[in-house]
Order: structure tokens, then C-alpha cells, then sequence
């Protein structure tokens, strides 16, 4: 399972939290997930979709104010 995004790192993200070595399948439910990358607004969205399924916290933090979304 994996949420497509677009931009700037939203897919190597994506990959690496919900790809094939899925690193969230590490974290049990519970957890806060932090992502401090400069993703697309509907990735993130996307990726705390993700997260709540497998019952863990997700905070989207971008370092550098993220990108211009909706």
C-alpha cells in the first residue's frame, strides 16, 4: 500500500513510511509519526490517513514551511 503524492519529496516519502519496507510497520499504535519534509498539502493528508488506519499519530513539520497548498 502506498499513497501517491507529487512534488517535491512527497513520493520518496511516501515510500519510505508506506512503501515496500514499510517503516511505520515498526511503529505500534500509539506512536507519533513527525514528518519534517517539504511535501505536497494532499500527501500529507494522505500519509495521516495512513497513519490512523494503523493507529498511529501523524504531525506534519516541515523544516522549511512546506508547500503552498490548499
Amino acid at each position: 500500500m502506498s499513497a501517491k503524492g507529487e512534488g517535491s519529496q512527497g513520493a520518496v516519502c511516501d515510500e519510505v513510511l508506506f512503501g515496500a519496507n514499510v517503516a511505520t510497520n515498526a511503529m505500534p499504535p500509539g506512536s507519533t509519526l513527525l514528518v519534517m519534509s517539504s511535501i505536497p498539502v494532499e500527501t500529507a493528508r494522505n500519509q495521516g490517513e495512513l497513519a490512523a488506519q494503523k493507529g498511529i499519530r501523524y504531525v506534519d513539520a516541515p523544516v522549511s514551511g512546506g508547500e503552498k497548498g490548499g
